[in-house]
């Protein structure tokens, strides 16, 4: 009999846990973050997310050579330097779009404030435009504007698209720990 794959228990353990991360993060978090955040707002985290990360890498960095310290009882500053680079990019690089958005879900979890962000409707219909203008935080896509027309502040609120040119449109966001907006 041919043995292609032989593994041991470690391997399969480690090769499981990844296995159940990606899952978590492609069916789990990833849908939430998709309909709770706006693409501006995402972006805004991205541009601060990689602080978050560091202090992560640094603490999985920690752990694995306290770990690495209480087994062997004796390591070499050259292991330990090993140890921190390789769990230091393992953790930025190999679970960065996780990390985010783990990151993003504990951030929804905790509100912290609202905030009401006004925007100013260009509807142009003889051209087909329309966008909704609030400085560095307009949109242009359809899809982030049908998010936002649930939460629409105003009474008697109408469809998103049915607004005229210049009208304003108030929109609820929740603020959370991380200082990240999403929509309720």
């Amino acid at each position: 009999m041919l043995k292609i794959f032989k593994l041991s228990k470690l391997q399969i353990i480690i090769i499981s846990f990844l296995i159940f991360i990606f899952c978590i993060n492609d069916f789990f978090l990833k849908p939430i973050i998709k309909e709770k955040y706006l693409d501006t707002d995402l972006k805004s985290f991205e541009h601060i997310s990689w602080r978050y990360l560091l202090i992560i890498s640094v603490f999985i960095a920690v752990i694995t050579i306290a770990v690495i310290q209480l087994r062997l009882k004796k390591v070499h500053i050259l292991q330990v330097f090993m140890v921190i680079v390789f769990s230091g990019l393992l953790t930025f690089f190999g679970f960065y779009r996780f990390i985010s958005n783990a990151l993003l879900y504990i951030n929804f979890k905790t509100e912290k404030e609202e905030i009401i962000r006004e925007y100013q409707v260009i509807n142009h219909k003889e051209q087909k435009v329309f966008w909704l203008d609030a400085g560095e935080n307009s949109l242009h896509d359809k899809d982030e504007m049908l998010k936002l027309s649930k939460n629409i502040t105003q009474k008697n609120s109408r469809f998103i698209f049915e607004y005229k040119n210049n009208d304003t449109v108030k929109v609820s966001f929740k603020k959370g720990i991380l200082n990240v907006n999403y929509l309720d």
